[in-house]
Order: structure tokens, then sequence, then C-alpha cells
């Protein structure tokens, strides 16, 4: 037997008046209505994502890029890039870019004089696009053996979407004498910035020099110190790279083999300084690779190898040397591998973990898998697995080019962290922002879309090609219209909507979304009402002002009991108990969930009957759609029964439909926990009907069970 509560717990009269309640039906606010709607728009079909999971929608438009040769080095080659259309566009955006190994020449084509884009070579030009094909041509040089990339990105230029833009690339490597299709872009030579201390290099073993300007002794005497730092180019913007690995590798002789000496990882400004204790002394080739990886996410290849920038080799360098190799930038073929990489850091930043790893859950840390290489036209979504390692992100070529997609895509990766790899499952094949599937699929994607436009600060979805969507629509749909990325659906079944309900809530309520976090990482939810409710677990806020937050971007929550947290004493509640006793009081014995009154049901230790009612109406589903209507509150029980007994005292969750009683959910002396619980049943066979909602607690001939209740809501989601 438990040890009961201090007395004393006998409950004194409270009085106040019990108000006549009337039966209220609350529903969505109504669509504006018309007699018939406009033409449904065509669908587009030319570019369809390889996998329907990608958030990137199908386009009316098509791009290939093709070489009528394969330049060798000198010599020069066609570009055609043929544009498919199903729409006539008025102005169409057409860009192209090439990798810095080839020369791109636009004198007598559609596009404009060449500029630099960080280390890419792009033009750019405006023109009509008529429904059907248009092929626009340009050369290129190859100016340096190597890989090479050629690129084209086309767009509305009037009326920038997803649906109307299309991005294609070729990849070639070039030779001296003859070139070959394809590339690997995984281990390229970086580019020097600031580098000094590069020496002339050798194939037979160098005499060991006097000290030079570049060896002087600022590094301990028996340890050779490298400082410089890595950056890539983004918008013709220098952008350094924080928490990147940075390998030092040797040569101990002039035959030798290169060897990892040491191992760090760069700074929050792009640095680092590593220090090590050399193999031999002088070391006759130094070398830094600079890597998109580290204990926590990498970028890696089709054939799952992360990317390396090499610095140029350091000959002949003894202990004492403080080697300052400079800053690196990455080639043009690497940039979008290191935007990606870089881009994480912003959610790595914010993860609220009390260790090194994404999560609390991780005693050792685990990577998030970038997979992402040039090329690739499959990509844009996150593959959930059984663990880390059989889980990834898989990005299209130009996907790092939108930093929200790679941080809504983190944000799934994360997610599923948070769930200790548990995964809702929903089916969210060709979802969109706007458009209603189902309350999981916009519950999963709605989370990853308010994590992506929370953290940039924007509160938009960006796609590759610069196009946007602000998540914080809060305008109701309107059925004289189609559905269309300015008329979204209504409800918690669109994910747009659940992204800015979420946004709205961590900006204005929450104070951040720290405490969503730590709720997620404790408790799972298939739905964004269930997180909702379960908000209670970390006090998040559950008043009207939450819900009417939600309510302006068109997720009614609102709840229709009056007073259902007890704050007004007995106002719109009735109840039957022994005597003169009240069962809503402040009573010292247990704290209220939230506020200081709530409801005690029992706890008398005889045969008797206690009871809570209020009449109210369940809320209706908007537009005779279906949905689910449920009442949830919290509970706590205590028991004098003995721990294993069977249900001796029963606590009854009634509806009462005039002379029809119907029991949805019970809980008994069997349920007892030390804290509140949350606590769920469906009403959805009463929707949008008055009835009454009855709490009975019956207790049997000894032995005393306190049901305790707080926070009662009537609430209607759409499913």
């Amino acid at each position: 037997m438990t040890t009961p509560p201090p007395s004393p717990w006998r409950r004194l009269p409270l009085v106040i008046a019990v108000a006549t309640t009337t039966a209220v039906a609350i529903g969505l606010a109504p669509a504006a209505n018309a007699d018939a709607q406009t033409p449904a728009p065509s669908r587009c079909s030319l570019t369809v994502p390889v996998n329907p999971r990608a958030e990137a929608p199908a386009s009316c438009l098509r791009a290939t890029v093709s070489l009528d040769r394969l330049p060798a080095l000198g010599s020069t080659a066609t570009v055609h890039v043929k544009i498919d259309s199903q729409v006539a566009l008025s102005r169409a955006a057409v860009s192209v870019r090439v990798t810095e190994s080839l020369e791109l020449i636009t004198d007598g084509s559609s596009l404009g004089a060449t500029r630099a884009d960080g280390s890419w070579s792009k033009a750019g030009g405006a023109l009509p696009l008529p429904a059907g094909s248009r092929t626009v041509t340009f050369q290129v040089r190859a100016r340096a053996a190597g890989p090479a990339q050629v690129e084209a990105d086309v767009s509305d230029a009037t009326s920038p979407s997803p649906e109307r833009s299309a991005f294609d690339s070729t990849q070639l490597t070039v030779g001296k004498n003859s070139s070959r299709a394809g590339a690997d872009f995984t281990s390229l030579p970086g580019k020097a910035t600031a580098s000094r201390g590069v020496g002339n290099p050798k194939t037979k073993p160098a005499p060991s020099p006097a000290k030079t300007k570049y060896q002087v002794a600022l590094a301990p005497a028996n340890q050779i110190c490298v400082n410089g730092g890595f950056q890539y180019t983004d918008n013709n913007v220098n952008r350094t790279v924080a928490n990147a690995t940075i390998k030092i590798h040797g040569k101990r002789y002039w035959n030798s083999s290169y060897e990892l000496l040491a191992i760090g990882q760069t700074g929050a400004n792009g640095g680092y300084d590593i220090c090590f204790v050399p193999p031999v002394n002088p070391m006759y080739a130094l070398q830094v690779e600079h890597g998109t990886t580290n204990s926590v996410w990498e970028v890696r290849n089709s054939s799952n190898y992360y990317y390396a920038s090499w610095s140029q080799e350091r000959f002949t360098t003894y202990t004492g040397t403080d080697w300052a190799a400079g800053y690196y930038t990455s080639t043009a073929a690497q940039q979008r591998a290191w935007h990606a990489f870089d881009t994480i850091n912003q959610f790595y930043s914010v993860r609220n973990s009390p260790n090194g790893c994404w999560t609390r859950h991780e005693a050792n840390c685990t990577r998030i898998y970038i997979r992402w290489w040039s090329g690739n036209t499959d990509g844009g979504y996150y593959v959930p697995g059984a663990d880390a390692y059989a889980s990834y992100i898989q990005l299209r070529d130009n996907d790092p080019d939108s930093e929200h997609l790679v941080l809504h895509e983190t944000g799934h990766a994360f997610h599923h962290r948070l769930y200790n790899f548990w995964w809702p499952g929903p089916n969210c094949a060709g979802h969109q922002i706007h458009v209603e599937s189902s309350v999981g699929c916009a519950w999963t994607e709605g989370l990853a879309n308010a994590f992506a436009g929370y953290i940039k600060g924007d509160d938009r979805f960006v796609w590759p090609e610069g196009s946007w969507i602000s998540l914080m629509n809060t305008t109701w749909f309107n059925s004289a219209y189609w559905v269309s990325t300015t008329n979204w659906n209504n409800g918690d079944a669109t994910e747009g909507r659940v992204a800015g309900s979420l946004i709205d809530l961590w900006r204005n309520v929450d104070g951040g979304m720290n405490s969503t976090i730590n709720l997620l990482s404790y408790y799972t939810q298939s739905t964004f009402f269930e997180y909702f409710n379960e908000r209670g677990y970390q006090d998040l806020d559950l008043t009207s002002t939450s819900r009417n937050r939600l309510y302006s971007h068109t997720i009614d929550y609102r709840q229709v009991l009056g007073n259902n947290g007890f704050e007004s004493g007995a106002a719109t509640w009735s109840w039957t108990a022994p005597g003169t006793d009240n069962v809503i009081g402040t009573w010292g014995t247990y704290p209220a969930r939230t506020g200081s009154w709530y409801a005690w049901l029992g706890g008398y230790g005889y045969d008797t009957t206690t009871s809570l009612s209020q009449g109210a109406g369940t809320p209706a589903a908007p537009s005779g759609k279906p949905g689910k209507v449920q009442v949830s509150f919290w509970s706590r029980i205590w028991s004098e029964e003995a721990v294993g007994d069977p249900a001796y005292d029963i606590l009854q969750v009634q509806v009462v439909d005039g002379a029809t009683v119907t029991a949805v959910g019970s809980l008994s002396n069997v349920d007892r926990s030390n804290g509140y619980v949350f606590r769920t049943y469906d009403l959805s066979a009463w929707r949008g009907r008055a009835v009454t909602l009855r709490f009975m607690a019956d207790e049997d001939a000894s032995l005393r069970t306190d049901f305790i209740i707080d926070d009662v809501q009537v609430t209607y989601n759409q499913n």
C-alpha cells in the first residue's frame, strides 16, 4: 500500500454558484462561396522528380545541356542548351556557368557578357520562350586539364516558381590530347588565397637548407605547427567554413608515401592551428587536406567518400617551424559540396543538445550523411533508416543553392534523431507546402519547413532557383479559386499551415524552439495535434493565447468548454458529491497542473460516486470534411489500493446524448501516476452535436483512490 498524501485531505465546501451552460459548436471559418470555380490549371509534367519524396514539384520546363564535342586542352566546343516548355513565357531568364578549367565564350549568342561568379564564369540573358522548344548556343574553350562542368538554369523571369524552372549540367574531364565524358570532383587541389612557405617540389632528396624566413621557430622546438583556413565562394562572397576536418599529411623522404600526421578542425572563423611531433626532422614534404566531414555530419559523393580540397605541398620543414599555409578556397566544382556542409553549421548551432552530438540520446556521436554530386538529378529528400548508418539526405546537383532546402532535409534527420530513430512513416509522395495531404505528412514536412524558416530568420522556404514562398500565410482558403501558392488549403493537414503555426509559437509564445526540441526528444508524435497537446509536458502554453495563434493559421484547436482549466472556480461546471463537498477547488494536497484550481473526484474510501459535467457543443468539421473530435485532459491518480490489484475504483469519461450515456474511456487505480499524464479520447461520433461531457468516479467499499483532473479540452483536428 502506498503512503497517502498528507492530511488534511478532506475538501471544504466552495460557495460559488453553478452557472447554467449552453451548448456551443465551433468549426473552421467558412470559405467564400461561388457558383462556379475558375478553370483548373494545367499540370506540369516535363521535369518530374525522380523520387516522389523530393521537395521539388514537377516543372513545365526542361533544360538539356550537351556539347558537340569533348574539347581537349586549348580547343573549343559548342554548347547547346535545349529548352522545352509546356507554357509560353514572355520573358525567360537563362543563366549558364562553367568551372574555372573552361573559358566561357558568348560572342554571337543570346547571352550577355561573361562575368565572374566566384570561381565560376557566368553569363545570362532574357528571351521570350514559346511553348515547344528553343535552343541557346555558346562556346567553351578548355584552358586547363582536369574535371569540368557546364550548367544551365532557366526560369520564368516574370513569375518565378519551381514549376517554371529547369536546371541541367554536364561533366567532362579535360585532357592534354583528348577529353572524356564524366568527371570526379571528390579530391581536388584548392586555390591558395594567401599561402606562403611553399618550396620548390623535388623528385629526389633535397639538401638540408639553412633556415629561411618561412622557417621561423615559432612552434615548440620538437614540433611543427601549421595554421591556415578554408573558405568557399557563394554569390561572389567568400564564406569561411567552420567545423571542417583538417588533416596534415607528410612524406618523410623523397621516395616515401604520404602518411597522416595530425588531425584538427576549423574554428568559427574557418581557421585552424595544428601542432604535431613529426616522425623525422626535417619532413621532406607536407600537405594540408580540407574535408567536408566531422564527427556529426559529412557531405559525401555517390561512392560515399567525403570531398577533399588540398593545399600546395611544402618541402623540407624542420621542427620549430610555424607554417602559415594560408587560406584556401574550394574549386568551383566542389563549391556546392562545401556550401551544403557549411549550411548545416547553422542547424548544428541551435540543436539544443546537452553534448556535442545532435541529441541527448547519443552517448557517442553519429553523423548525418548528405549525399551530393555534380550532375545528380535524384535528390531533395531524406531516407530514414533503422539507424544513423542507414539514413541519409540526398541532394540534386543544384539543391545546395537553397540553404532552406538543405536545412529542411537536415530538419528531417534531426527529427528522426530526436525520436531516437523512430519515424512516423507517413506517405508524403508529391507533397506541397500549400496543398492538403495528411495530418502525418503535414507534421513531418511542416516541422522541417519550420526549422528552415526559423533558423534562416525569414520564415520562408526558398527553392534552388531562387523563388520562395512565405510560411506565414494567414489567408483562409477561397473556394471560388483553385488551390495555389496564394490560395492554400486550410487546417493541420497542410504542411505550410503547420510550419507557420510552429514559427508563430516559437517567436511569440515559447521564446524559441528549445522547449519543442526537448519535448520531441522525450515524446514521439505522429501529428501536429499530438504535438500541440503534449506541449504541456514542457510547460508550454496551451491556453487561448496559443490556440488563437493557430487559428490565425487556419488550424482550429480552439476548445469549446468554458472554464476548462477551472481557474474560474465552478463556473460552467456542475457536479455531484456526498453532502456539501465540492469537486473543484484549490486544495494544497496536490498542485494544479496549470494555475491554482483543479477537479478532484473520488477520494472517499467507501462506496460512493462523484461526477463532474458540462454541456458543450462538439466542433464540426469544415465544409463536411472528415475530422476527429477529441476530449483531452491531464489526470493524476493516487490510490490506497495495492499495486497490482485489479481495477476496483474507476473513473469513466462519458458522453450524455439525451437519454443515452456512452463511456468513451476509463481510468482506475491501476493507472496511478506520480504526476500529471495527458489523456485523450475520441468524440468523433458526436461531431457537430450538442452533448454533455461527464466524468464519473465510482469507488468501492474500501481503500480510497483520488482522481485529479485539470485542463480539459474538446477540440477538432483534421485527419
